[in-house]
């Protein structure tokens, strides 16, 4: 019997649009993703002082959307600068919101920096990658500056002066439970007339509470939802109050008649994820008993995959 595969497609249709919010099914807000790729300044070469910081003078800058700075010459260091706000109040978990910068690849070494602060550096890398603002955003929000410095340290083969330096830039504000970038993985095998779909999450930000994790696989040209799964992960272990910990929860779901990917017709399912936290209340109501626990949605997060016939092994995304 001939074993049929999976293969992913990620969209990335959040990096074409200004800003996305992510809503969940009860209508709460989850996660929302802005796009920055406007309203930039931006300088080739060395510079005295420290443009990281947001009273630095960047009034002989240049000033225009990422798209607009292209690289002159190769083994050259630029910075970009950008202000922005975040809305730190909009939170569903008990916790505070996180803040995420996400890069969709960098031509050179990047440094990232908000309000001064340094949160994190890559090397030259193509590929999306994200670092945590959180600790770094002004107490309300307002008034926040990002920072990238880019130094080109390619040899000549890896040169080209005419790509952008810096891919598009997208801010990610979260829940305190979230899954995070890269932690949203599905992979598949398909035998005879089913196919058994792998959903493994994780999960940060959990302290003592209980999970609850709903996935749901759509048909994408129907819009029809085919099967869905449920998991509950218990917290029995004490965390302290402030100390976030990573759970990883796996869930297991049949397609019966799947249809295949091919050429000709691409069909592709959705594997939708809603993470929901029992919230239990410490306090008390003035009457003297105890609030009813809260089951809150706090992330929502999908993928797109279609399923085909193939000899290979599993491609996970």
């Amino acid at each position: 019997m001939r074993l049929g595969y999976i293969v992913f497609c990620i969209l990335a249709s959040t990096f074409y649009v200004s800003a996305q919010r992510v809503i969940g099914d009860d209508n709460t807000r989850t996660r929302e993703i802005t796009v920055l790729n406007d309203g930039w300044t931006f300088h080739r070469g060395e510079v005295i002082g420290d443009p990281s910081v947001a009273d630095y003078d960047v009034s002989l800058w240049e000033i225009g959307t990422i798209d607009c700075s292209r690289k002159s010459e190769c083994k050259e260091t630029e910075w970009f600068r950008r202000g922005f706000d975040v809305d730190l109040t909009q939170n569903v978990v008990p916790g505070g919101r996180r803040i995420f910068f996400r890069f969709d690849g960098t031509v050179g070494d990047a440094q990232v920096f908000v309000n001064g602060h340094k949160i994190g550096c890559v090397a030259y890398d193509l590929d999306s990658w994200e670092c945590e603002a959180t600790d770094a955003i002004n107490g309300d929000g307002r008034g926040n500056m990002i920072a990238v410095r880019i130094d080109d340290k390619s040899d000549s083969s890896r040169c080209d002066s005419g790509k952008r330096p810096l891919g598009n830039v997208s801010l990610v504000a979260t829940n305190r439970v979230h899954v995070p970038f890269g932690g949203y993985n599905v992979s598949a095998a398909c035998q005879g007339a089913q196919a058994e779909v792998c959903v493994r999450t994780e999960v940060c930000g959990v302290r003592n509470e209980e999970l609850a994790l709903v996935t749901s696989i759509m048909d994408s040209n129907t819009n029809q939802k085919v099967i869905s799964s449920s998991a509950i992960e218990l917290m029995d272990r004490t965390v302290e109050e402030n100390g976030d910990t990573t759970v990883t929860v796996v869930q297991h779901l049949v397609i019966d008649n799947p249809r295949l990917w091919s050429p000709t017709n691409p069909s592709l399912y959705e594997a939708i994820t809603d993470v929901y936290v029992w919230f239990r209340p410490k306090s008390k109501n003035p009457f003297g008993f105890s609030v009813a626990p809260k089951m809150l949605h706090s992330d929502v997060i999908s993928i797109k995959f279609g399923i085909y016939e193939n000899n290979k092994k599993d491609i996970k995304s």
